[in-house]
């Protein structure tokens, strides 16, 4: 648990997909402003379409607020 914990923050901030969509906020991903990031949004963003099982630590299909600020670190959401 520890190690994968420990490598969540890097979903966000690896990989060169990020060079072009880095890091956007959580609001311009929720694009129907529900306070959820459902797969379909996430397709917006290569890297967490690409890794949204990882990202969506309670397993119930979609990325809130509080799981999507775990997973980018501290910065802005």
């Amino acid at each position: 648990m520890r190690k994968t914990m420990f490598m969540l923050p890097l979903l966000f901030t690896t990989g060169s997909a990020l060079a072009q969509d880095s890091q956007p906020r959580f609001s311009d991903l929720d694009r129907d402003g529900d306070g959820v990031i459902t797969r379909e949004e996430a397709e917006r963003h290569s890297v967490l379409a690409e890794r949204f099982e990882e990202a969506d630590l309670n397993r119930d299909g979609s990325i809130d607020r509080a799981e999507y600020a775990r997973n980018r670190g501290p910065q802005d959401v």
